[in-house]
């Protein structure tokens, strides 16, 4: 089952693996090969998402005030995304199971 459904969701599976990975990086040395934001890339203005990586890495690194200061909007957006994950693994089981 884990495995059809990682391969059903290759590109999200890759987008995490890199994340997980660019996470690891960052925490163990410093470096950061992290995805820059394009909004600010192209206009140079920060966009409202701006620092949610970052901020998403300082909280699994257990930094909760570091993860409010680089963008407070993590404590919304990191229980909605984990809430999503987990209905989008239980509603692929559940049609696993109908076949």
């Amino acid at each position: 089952m884990v495995k059809s459904y990682l391969k059903s969701r290759w590109p999200f599976v890759l987008l995490i693996a890199y994340s997980l990975f660019a996470f690891g990086l960052y925490a163990w040395n410093g470096t950061d090969i992290m995805i820059p934001c394009l909004w600010t890339t192209f206009t140079g203005v920060n966009c409202p998402g701006c620092g949610l990586t970052r901020a998403l890495l300082l909280l699994s690194l257990l930094d909760f005030q570091g993860a409010w200061n680089m963008n407070p909007m993590i404590y919304i957006v990191a229980p909605t995304m984990s809430y999503y994950m987990v209905k989008d693994v239980l509603s692929f089981r559940q049609r696993i199971k109908q076949k």
